[in-house]
Order: C-alpha cells, then sequence, then structure tokens
C-alpha cells in the first residue's frame, strides 16, 4: 500500500491542496492524520491546527458508525461557531480534509459539501487506510468509563419539547445532555443508538471543539455540528449554559428543518435537574484529551 509520501509526490499534492484553497474560497486547508495529527496546512487557519486538529477526528471517528455503519463510505462533518465555520470530508481510518471559513457569511453549506467532497475524492487519499476504529461504546468507555443507565426521568415540558421535535425532523433519536455528558431526556430509538454513550461522545466532541474555536464573548453563546453519511445524518447543538441537543437522523432526513429545529431547541430556556444522576461522566481540558491509545498506528510523514 502506497505511504503518503509517495502519493504527495506522484500527484503533486501540495500543489493540489494550494489550488483546492482557492476553488474552495477557504482561508485554510488542512490535512490531517485520523489521529488528529496536522500533516499540511494550507492557508491561514486563524486558529490553533493541533487542538483543532484533535477535536475535529475525535467528532468524526466518534459519531461516524451512526451515519456510515463501518462501511467505508465517506462522510461530511460541519461545525460553526461565532463567525467560524469548519467543514471536513473523508472516509473511516483515513487521512481527511477540513477546511476553515472565518466569515460572517461563509459558502453555502451545500456548496462547501460538494466542493470539499469532491476535492476529497481527486486527492486520492481515500486509498491510505489506518487500523481499524474503535466501537462506539468503546470509544466511550475508553473516555468515559462505564457509561451511567439513562433513569428515564426527565421533566415532562423537556420531553414533550423533544418528541415534538423528533416529530418534525423526522429523527430516529432526539437527546438532550449536561455538559459532562449525562442524558437529561430522550425520545426515540434507544436500543440502536445507545443514549449515554452518544450523550458521553456529543459532549466530549463539543467540549473539543468549544475550546479549539475560541471567539469573542458575545460569540460563543451557541455551537452547531453536523455530520453526515450514508447511513443518516447526526446534529448537535450547544449553548455557553452547557445544555446539549442532539438529533440522529435518517437517510435523506429532513437536514435543514433539523438545523433550525436544534437551534430553536438550544434558544429556549430549560431548567435542570441532575441530582438523580449518581455517577456523572467527567473530563478534563482538550490538552488532556489524547486519541493516541484509542486510534493506534504509524505517524505519516508530509516532509
Amino acid at each position: 500500500m502506497p505511504s503518503l509520501v509517495v502519493i504527495m509526490k506522484r500527484a503533486s499534492l501540495p500543489v493540489f491542496l494550494q489550488a483546492a484553497q482557492q476553488d474552495l474560497s477557504a482561508q485554510a486547508l488542512l490535512l490531517l492524520t485520523p489521529q488528529g495529527k496536522v500533516l499540511r496546512t494550507v492557508g491561514e487557519p486563524g486558529l490553533a491546527p493541533e487542538p483543532m486538529g484533535i477535536a475535529l477526528a475525535q467528532t468524526m471517528a466518534a459519531f461516524y458508525r451512526i451515519v456510515a455503519k463501518g462501511t467505508g463510505a465517506q462522510v461530511f462533518f460541519a461545525y460553526e461557531k461565532g463567525d467560524y465555520h469548519l467543514v471536513c470530508s473523508g472516509k473511516s481510518n483515513t487521512p481527511f480534509l477540513a477546511a476553515i471559513y472565518h466569515s460572517i457569511q461563509p459558502p453555502p453549506l451545500g456548496a462547501r459539501k460538494f466542493y470539499l467532497s469532491q476535492t476529497y475524492r481527486q486527492s486520492g487519499l481515500e486509498h491510505i487506510e489506518e487500523p481499524a476504529d474503535m466501537s462506539l461504546e468503546a470509544i466511550a468507555s475508553a473516555f468515559f468509563g462505564e457509561a451511567a443507565a439513562f433513569a428515564g426521568e426527565g421533566h415532562e415540558e423537556l420531553l414533550e419539547a423533544l418528541k415534538t421535535a423528533a416529530e418534525d425532523m423526522q429523527a430516529r433519536l432526539v437527546l438532550a445532555a449536561d455538559e459532562g455528558g449525562n442524558t437529561i431526556e430522550v425520545t426515540g430509538d434507544i436500543r440502536s443508538l445507545p443514549p449515554a454513550e452518544i450523550s458521553a461522545l456529543a459532549a466530549l466532541s463539543m467540549a473539543a471543539l468549544w475550546e479549539a474555536v475560541p471567539t469573542q464573548p458575545q460569540d460563543t453563546d451557541l455551537g452547531c455540528a453536523f455530520l453526515d453519511g450514508p447511513e443518516g445524518a447526526v446534529f448537535i447543538a450547544q449553548g455557553s449554559e452547557g445544555i446539549l441537543f442532539l438529533s440522529v437522523l435518517p437517510r435523506q432526513g429532513a437536514a435543514g428543518m433539523a438545523r433550525l429545529t436544534m437551534k430553536n431547541l438550544l434558544r429556549q430556556e430549560w431548567e435542570k435537574t441532575l441530582s438523580r444522576i449518581e455517577t456523572p461522566f467527567e473530563f478534563g481540558t482538550l490538552e488532556e484529551v489524547s486519541l493516541e491509545d484509542l486510534w493506534g498506528g504509524e505517524d505519516y510523514h508530509a516532509n
């Protein structure tokens, strides 16, 4: 199997990425390993590439099994916070591409998805493989220990709001969680989509992204993430107060409606009562989050 060095020489990847950055109208384009290590940066990210790479890799890997079922299909990820908009595309266990936009009005999400996904396919990176990733439950367990079982005792008002949102979005699962990864309330398919593990992964992903993308205080009241794959889409929305909403849509779900619904849920004022949770999830700062033990393998060499 050819190494990244060979592919770079054969396909002039640095030149290809330079042209791709301009085609994407992005401030920067990054090439990252599945572990989040930055191999090459084109342009001016305006953000620290290393912590951002770890945050993006963690989120891509954690939710890949929900939207791609381990098929090796290409997925797309988008995150927005303030003026920063990040989009990624890649396949499981391969290097992936990330584009950074620092603008109030970046190109439409559909255009960003189309051009970045197309750029990834043209790069030849999809043919480089890394060791298989861990299961959804194993990733959550590695970070948080044994997941606390969901007690199913939430506020009636919140539960009704989640049920209404699930109907509007035709979602498979909608849940609310706290900043520690504890499920507050949930509705939908909890058998094939375990709420405790998903809540933990979502909280960790958003915490890492929240720290990796610092913005002005007035811009930090909302962060939204969107992961799209052949089996559906995962939406995450979180405010500075900590509460997090997540929805899992089926294939060809109403993505536009889901995005608006998630933001509307987050803008409402919700009271949180977490005394029923005996073992809350806890995790430290981004510097303490390491993927090396989860997705091991030899490092690439970009030089």
